[in-house]
C-alpha cells in the first residue's frame, strides 16, 4: 500500500474518532428506578388548593329557575361580526383577599377552599331569600405554571383542569432533555405571602408522597443541567470550531494525497 493513502486512513480514523466521541449521547436517565418502594402504596390525597391573591375566579350561580340566578351571574353579550358571543368576567381576588359579588357586596374568599366559597355563597343566597336551591361552581381562570431549564419546551403553561401533577407539568413541557437533573428538581412556590423552594427527586418512587407532587397555581418547576451539560455549554465555543477545523484539514488532506 503506498505510503500516502496509509498516512490519509490513519488522519482520517484519528479525526472522526475525535468528531465522533465528542458528539456521543450520553446514557438515558429512567423515572422510577425503585419501583418496589412505592407499588401498591395507597394513594396520598394531599391535593388542597386554596383561594389567593390575584386569583382570578369563575363564579357561577344556577337554579333550577334560571332567571333568578341572572342577576348574581357576571355575564355579558359582545357584538363579534354578525355573531353575538357571551364572554365570562372572572373576579379578581384584590390584594386585601376580597370580591365584590353581585348583590352579596363584598366578600373575604382569601384561604378558603373553592368548596368552600361556594356553600358559603349558596348559604348567603338562600338565607338573602334570593333563590331556594342556588348551586353555585367556582373555577380558577388563571391558572398557570411555570416550566424552565432542560426541558424540550420552557415557558408558561396554562391549566385548564382543577389540579395538576409534577409528572403533567413536566408533560406539557416536553419533557425533559438527556441533560436534566431528575434527582435534583427544583420548585419554588409562593404561599400566604411567603416565597419557598424545594428539591425532588423524580427517579425515586417517593416522588409520589411529596407535597410537591400536585402543583399549586403559580409554581415554577426548574430542571437543574447536569455537570455534563454544564461542561459543554462553557465548552462549546471552542469545541464547535475544533470539529469545523478538523473536518477541514481531513478534507483538505484527502484532496492533497489524491491529486
Amino acid at each position: 500500500m503506498p505510503i500516502k493513502y496509509y498516512f490519509m486512513r490513519n488522519v482520517a480514523f484519528a479525526l472522526l474518532v475525535l468528531v465522533f466521541s465528542s458528539c456521543s449521547t450520553p446514557k438515558n436517565m429512567v423515572y422510577f428506578s425503585d419501583t418496589e418502594s412505592f407499588m401498591g402504596r395507597e394513594i396520598a390525597n394531599s391535593y388542597i388548593n386554596t383561594i389567593q391573591k390575584d386569583d382570578l375566579l369563575s363564579i357561577t350561580v344556577e337554579s333550577k329557575t334560571p332567571e333568578l340566578a341572572v342577576p348574581f351571574n357576571q355575564i355579558v353579550a359582545t357584538a363579534n361580526s354578525a355573531s353575538l358571543k357571551n364572554r365570562e368576567y372572572g373576579y379578581l381576588v384584590n390584594s386585601e383577599g376580597n370580591i365584590v359579588f353581585p348583590i352579596l357586596g363584598r366578600m373575604k374568599v382569601e384561604g378558603l377552599k373553592y368548596s368552600e366559597l361556594s356553600s358559603i355563597i349558596e348559604q348567603r343566597i338562600m338565607d338573602g331569600g334570593y333563590i331556594n336551591d342556588p348551586t353555585v361552581n367556582v373555577r380558577l381562570l388563571n391558572y398557570k405554571i411555570a416550566v424552565l431549564g432542560e426541558v424540550k419546551t420552557p415557558g408558561v403553561k396554562t391549566i385548564e383542569s382543577e389540579r395538576i401533577t409534577l409528572f403533567d407539568a413536566l408533560s406539557l413541557a416536553g419533557d425533559l432533555t438527556i441533560y436534566g437533573k431528575r434527582e435534583n428538581i427544583s420548585i419554588i412556590r409562593e404561599e400566604n405571602g411567603v416565597r419557598e423552594l424545594a428539591r425532588v427527586d423524580i427517579s425515586s418512587g417517593d416522588i409520589f408522597t411529596s407535597p410537591y407532587y400536585y402543583l399549586h397555581p403559580n409554581d415554577i418547576v426548574y430542571v437543574e443541567p447536569n455537570k455534563k451539560q454544564q461542561r459543554q455549554s462553557t465548552s462549546n465555543q471552542y469545541l464547535l470550531p475544533s470539529i469545523l477545523s478538523g473536518t477541514s484539514l481531513l478534507v483538505t488532506i484527502i484532496t492533497l494525497l489524491t491529486r
